[in-house]
């Protein structure tokens, strides 16, 4: 298997937004009002929301290293 070399940065800004999903992932309260505006934060559809879009772009980021890497 080929190894792929990336930055102290890059692994950095990786790790930290898995550690913020992490967060809003356990933000959720599935007992708090999600009428209220005050409490989209703690929403499960907030917080499936807001992984896909730092996962999708995690994905980008990924692939964007493998092709630095080539």
């Amino acid at each position: 298997m080929e190894q792929i070399t990336i930055s102290r940065s890059h692994y950095d800004t990786l790790v930290e937004s898995v550690e913020e999903i992490l967060k809003v992932l356990n933000r959720v309260d599935y007992d708090c009002d999600d009428l209220d505006p005050k409490n989209v934060c703690h929403t499960a559809p907030y917080a499936v929301g807001y992984t896909q879009s730092v996962v999708r772009q995690l994905l980008l980021n990924l692939n964007t290293i493998k092709e630095i890497n080539q």
